[in-house]
Formats: C-alpha cells, structure tokens, sequence
C-alpha cells in the first residue's frame, strides 16, 4: 500500500462541508473523465484498490483537529489544503499523480490548485507498507468510531440527512441478531 498527502492551495475563499470527501471523488473524476486515467478511480481487480480522505485544511493532518462551524470549513484565498490518497500498488499511484498534480479541481463553489504529492517517509502520513507487514499488525481488541457530522445527499434540489449513526446500527444490530436465532 502506498499514500501520499496532495498540498493544495485555495484558489478564491468559501466553505466545504466536513465530508468533503465524496465531492473531492467527483471532481477528480470528472477531471480524469473517460480518458484511461480515470480508469484509476474504479479498481477492478480484488488485489487492488484506492482511497481516498476529504479535503482538509493543512493543520488537520498534524493535529487531527478541524476547527469548524455548523460541519464547515471556511476559508480564505490561499488557504493551504491537503487530501490524502492510497493504492494498492506504486504504479497506479504514480499514474494518479502524474494526472492530478498541476490541476485545478473545483469542490461545490471552492476552487483549489493541486501544487504536489508527498514523497514516501516525507511526513507520518506518506508512507509504503506492505501486504504481508500489515498482516504482522496484530488486530486491535477495540475500534471506536467517531461519527463528526451527519452525513446527507440532495434529493430534487432538498437536502436530505441520514439517520443518526445510533439509531442505523442499532436497528441493524436488533435485525441481525433475529436474524441470526432462526
């Protein structure tokens, strides 16, 4: 596995949601559109595979804090942001790069400029690992999750809110476990 973080900077001021991840997927997708790069984006093959984080302001990836207001990020022109992205494999990777670095990806109203990709060991969060040392990692007793905004989607121009996290897995958690007795 291979990531990188990508810097960015903003191209004019504006606001992102939180979860910004799913409108950073779309605008590199239409960026990288029906050419072979966009390829990257749908893996294929079950050995391989891509991530990929929201758009986060620079600070986020040092202190995994995000000062925001009502689930946004405001921010002015210029303002350094950075993405995360990881591949199964260093090929893919390099490819994705070479397509996105240099661009200009527009997110909602906010525009951002890709300036360049994290060098492996460069910080904490580019970095190579392989398959069989993440099968070393012995699992974690515990996983706790931290739900940080509802997240939502727009239906007819109404944005619509998904069920609170507690009353999704806890309705899923009561049907499986019938589900299990028969």
């Amino acid at each position: 596995m291979l990531s990188s973080l990508f810097f960015c900077k903003a191209v004019n001021g504006g606001h992102l949601p939180l979860s910004s991840g799913y409108l950073l997927f779309s605008a590199i997708s239409k960026h990288l559109g029906s050419s072979a790069a966009g390829d990257l984006l749908h893996v294929r093959d079950e050995g391989q595979f891509f991530t990929l984080s929201s758009m986060m302001p620079d600070y986020f990836w040092r202190t995994f804090r995000c000062a925001s207001q009502n689930g946004n990020v405001f921010f002015d022109k210029g303002a350094p942001f950075t993405f995360r992205a990881s591949f199964s494999d260093a090929p893919v990777f390099d490819d994705f790069a070479s397509h996105i670095v240099g661009t200009s990806l527009t997110l909602g109203g906010a525009s951002f400029k890709v300036l360049k990709a994290s060098q492996v060991g460069e910080n904490d969060m580019s970095r190579r690992v392989d398959f069989e040392d993440l099968a070393l990692i012995p699992p974690f007793p515990e996983v706790s999750v931290d739900f940080i905004l509802p997240t939502g989607f727009k239906s007819n121009d109404r944005q619509m809110i998904f069920p609170v996290p507690e009353l999704f897995f806890g309705s899923l958690a009561i049907r499986w476990q019938k589900g299990t007795k028969t």
